[in-house]
């Protein structure tokens, strides 16, 4: 939080801003700019940016799950099915798309929450 911020409290482990209690944020992860020492990053974005770099080189080394069923004949109507999809050590399901695919207006549904995609330019 920035020096000037009167409209944000504390009161016990609750934070409130304009009186409204945000649950998702407790007072221990709550800091003042001048309680941050200086020369200490609390985000270190360089490193952050990093990690992603190595996952998404990490996800791309894989090649499509066996067992995915991909149909896209049906452009209204275009899904991804893991439901037999074999997953790799990590539970991870991998899928390979063109381009063509993720850049077109129509969504692409799938039964699951996560599928890494490995994006291929035609």
């Amino acid at each position: 939080m920035g020096k000037d911020s009167d409209n944000v409290q504390k009161q016990g482990n609750q934070v409130f801003v304009n009186g409204k209690r945000l649950d998702h944020l407790h007072a221990k992860d709550l800091r003042k700019e001048n309680e941050i020492h200086l020369g200490h990053k609390y985000i270190d974005i360089d490193r952050e940016f990093k990690k992603l770099e190595l996952n998404s080189n990490s996800f791309a080394r894989n090649k499509q799950s066996e067992g995915m069923q991909v149909n896209f004949n049906d452009m209204n109507n275009r899904y991804i099915d893991v439901s037999n999809a074999k997953k790799d050590e990590f539970n991870n399901i991998y899928v390979d798309l063109d381009e063509q695919y993720l850049m077109a207006p129509q969504p692409i549904t799938r039964d699951c929450q996560i599928v890494c995609v490995n994006r291929f330019f035609s």
